[in-house]
């Protein structure tokens, strides 16, 4: 990754910068909001559209994250090739007959 944002001129005359992510050229009010990505001088790398989408991501995991937890806590392996619910009927079965 560069040191800092790479810009250009558009066709009105307006600065535009290049989103690291999407490489996508935009309007600086576009990358407000950031605080990770952010180069030697404190400019954001990232547009608003990419940062909400990487935190959607994140978010997404974490839940992910949260319920493989919590099936472990149950006593079933989220990480086996054997689904849950086959799981689930297995322990029912041995357990109700």
């Amino acid at each position: 990754m560069e040191d800092t944002r790479r810009r250009r001129i558009n066709e009105d005359g307006e600065w535009e910068y290049e989103c690291i992510s999407c490489e996508e050229w935009l309007e600086k009010e576009k990358f407000k909001g950031c605080f990770n990505k952010i180069d030697a001088y404190g400019n954001c790398l990232l547009c608003r559209s990419c940062i909400s989408r990487k935190a959607m991501e994140k978010r997404n995991n974490n839940v992910i994250e949260e319920v493989n937890e919590l099936f472990i806590r149950m006593g079933y392996n989220p990480y086996s090739d054997i689904p849950i619910y086959k799981q689930v009927e297995e322990r029912h079965r041995k357990k109700y007959g």
